[in-house]
């Protein structure tokens, strides 16, 4: 049985194989597509986190959603972002997430939230629906299992607000 961070069945899209290599993004594996995305920037909240610890993870969602913070802004996407970067390592290590959204060119960024500039460039994605978050941590989880060729700079999952039981999770490749 596959279970998230915090030991919970997992439920959803997602499915576990060990026959799932991911290595070659020319032809991605089965449930996977290839796109180029990036060339945006995520402003919202951050914390320095690790998998490990999915208090602090849960944590700074509990924030995002109490206090709303970009709430009445302008923005350019409809959709929430989870961004993470400052990988220390691999998966295992910290890293800093930000969850926010793309808020139209040329906003300052208000205060006490960040600004995170997403490069463009090529990313395996792998579309999570069901129940949220456990179909998201089983799709992490095919992702740790079965991707040896992460670039741990900058991945993302996006969070489109019109369907609230997907999450599409962006991973960098190394080139």
């Amino acid at each position: 049985m596959s279970q998230d961070v915090r030991g919970r069945r997992l439920s959803g899209s997602v499915s576990l194989s060990k026959d799932d290599p991911m290595t070659d993004i020319a032809t991605p594996p089965p449930g996977f597509s290839r796109c180029r995305s990036g060339g945006f920037a995520v402003t919202g909240l951050a914390a320095i986190v690790s998998n490990d610890d999915p208090d602090a993870i849960g944590a700074l969602w509990g924030r995002w959603f109490a206090e709303r913070p970009l709430e009445g802004q302008p923005c350019a996407d409809a959709a929430t972002y989870a961004v993470y970067d400052r990988y220390q390592g691999d998966q295992t290590a910290p890293f800093r997430l930000t969850i926010g959204r793309v808020l139209m060119p040329g906003l300052a960024v208000p205060d006490g939230l960040i600004r995170v500039d997403l490069a463009a460039t090529d990313f395996l994605v792998l579309r999570t629906t069901g129940q949220q978050p456990a179909a998201l941590a089983a799709g992490w989880a095919r992702i740790w299992k079965t991707l040896p060729d992460r670039a741990f700079r900058a991945d993302f999952d996006r969070w489109p607000d019109a369907a609230p039981n997907r999450a599409d999770i962006h991973v960098e490749l190394r080139a």
